[in-house]
């Protein structure tokens, strides 16, 4: 028989047999049993990419005593390479053989996270000669999930996936080898690729930002993500731009019972897959920026809960305000408080695609903010001052416990820009 006992000193529950050592070799093998289903889906190789200089730079020593014990306790063979150079992850995974792998791993933040995605894709389409240069190229899903470790500053990936920062819960979703799509944005200018995104594209204000932040580096982390954003607000300017969205043509469902989401109303409509999309002229003037959020933030409660495999980048347009309001709602934002939204100046819209041009000739001087863009933390300088934006659902695997159903639902709202 087995016998639970709870330790004291230990959160974790404690199993000892007694009784007759046949009755205990049945439940052993039961055991095994049960992990032989699930063999097929855990790891048994992984590609490891440790960035040395991620966030506080301790990513190597919490490889080796966090992590490394971990999958050499679970039989799972690693080959780890300390990233030397800016592009060095991207360089192995044009060259490697993949072909043996059951995964990838990134030891780093979020921009590690972005690099090693971005040359994993990228490798993925060369091999397949497809063209991602064109952003209506339907992009095929890569066979090899990516886990992240998170050594990073901010580590938002980690945070919205496992719900914590934690080493070794994000090692332990890897070892058993459970995994969920999320939603992957691509950029282009002039037809070219740029990017691929899995959190945030910022125009305007948020191109200026990181700009800021990566030429003041030697700051500490802290003082960079938090003083550095606060002087650049109080120099942003507007500029002129013209934004197109690629919006779902879908009757609008009824809805039962109360649909509100704290102090949001918002009314629901739900895409089928024979949706239809269109480009609209969405929005003509001065703006402070065009941002997208690949990851959708929604009121639960008193918190804003990340829902990351919907098809749907949730743009916000910001219209030129105070700086006290502006600074209200981007603590709203970074604090994920609900009603970040709420705000005149701000216009919300759910869409696969968007179009944006700016021009510098109506400005009568030049913006550094027009040619500037913020992809997952990374610094994009434009050649010329327009982009476009496309979703594409559930792109990349990644190791993660979320089992839960996305919903595939767009929010709309009855109120639209003036120009």
């Amino acid at each position: 028989m087995l016998k639970k006992c709870q330790n004291r000193n230990s959160k974790w529950r404690k199993w000892f047999s007694i009784g007759p050592q046949n009755v205990c070799r049945q439940c052993a093998e039961s055991i095994r049993g049960l992990i032989k289903l699930h063999e097929l889906s855990r790891p048994k190789k992984l590609l490891v990419f440790i960035n040395p200089q991620s966030g506080s730079k301790t990513g190597e020593k919490i490889y080796r005593r966090k992590v490394a014990p971990l999958f050499s306790l679970c039989e799972i063979q690693t080959k780890v390479i300390v990233t030397q150079t800016e592009n060095h992850s991207k360089d192995v995974l044009r060259e490697t053989d993949l072909s043996d792998y059951d995964g990838i791993v990134c030891v780093g933040g979020d921009g590690t996270l972005s690099e090693i995605a971005n040359g994993y894709l990228q490798r993925c389409y060369r091999d397949g000669h497809i063209d991602w240069d064109n952003p209506e190229t339907v992009l095929p899903r890569p066979r090899l999930p990516i886990g992240v470790i998170p050594t990073g500053s901010g580590d938002t990936i980690v945070r919205f996936m496992n719900e914590t920062r934690s080493v070794t819960t994000a090692t332990i979703h890897i070892i058993l080898g459970r995994t969920r799509g999320i939603d992957f944005g691509s950029v282009h200018n002039r037809h070219k690729l740029l990017s691929y995104t899995c959190l945030l594209i910022g125009y305007g204000l948020y191109g200026r930002l990181i700009e800021a932040i990566e030429i003041r580096r030697w700051l500490p982390g802290r003082i960079r993500y938090s003083v550095i954003p606060m002087i650049e607000l109080l120099n942003v300017r507007s500029f002129d731009v013209k934004v197109q969205m690629l919006k779902p043509v879908i009757e609008k469902e009824s809805q039962e019972g109360n649909t509100s989401h704290g102090n949001r109303d918002p009314e629901k409509t739900r895409i089928q897959p024979d949706t239809k999309w269109e480009w609209s002229n969405q929005y003509e003037g001065p703006l402070l920026g065009v941002d997208s959020f690949i990851v959708h933030l929604m009121p639960v409660g008193n918190s804003m809960r990340p829902y990351m495999g919907n098809g749907l980048a949730q743009v916000t347009l910001v219209k030129n305000c105070s700086r006290i309001s502006h600074l209200s709602h981007l603590i709203k934002l970074m604090d994920r408080s609900p009603g970040f939204y709420d705000y005149d100046f701000i216009e919300e819209h759910n869409v696969k695609g968007y179009r944006v041009e700016a021009f510098p000739k109506s400005q009568g001087r030049r913006i550094p903010e027009m040619y500037l863009m913020n992809c997952d933390g990374d610094l994009i300088k434009l050649e010329e001052p327009c982009f476009e934006v496309r979703v594409h659902k559930e792109l990349i695997k990644l190791f993660t416990w979320i089992d839960e159903d996305w919903p595939e639902w767009v929010e709309t709202k009855s109120e639209t820009l003036s120009r």
